[in-house]
């Protein structure tokens, strides 16, 4: 449970937004500027093999995160 963060976190690149493992005075001021209300961490792709069939899912960037990362790239 929460390994993706927990190993972010150990390696001092928390995810952004993580109320539980991330960096809680970053997180306070990055909410205050870019208004983000979840955790910025997306799957864009997933792909596995199961019982010799691969598997792949692709879902697009949400809109809050494009969003944010467009505020990003203007400041």
């Amino acid at each position: 449970m929460h390994q993706i963060r927990l190993h972010f976190a150990k390696f001092h690149h928390p995810v952004v937004a993580d109320r539980q493992h991330g960096d809680f005075g970053f997180n306070k001021r990055f909410n205050r500027r870019y208004h983000l209300r979840r955790q910025f961490l997306h799957a864009a792709t997933i792909a596995f093999e199961y019982r010799g069939k691969k598997q792949k899912w692709s879902a697009p960037l949400p809109e809050d995160l494009a969003r944010t990362l467009k505020a990003l790239e203007s400041s």
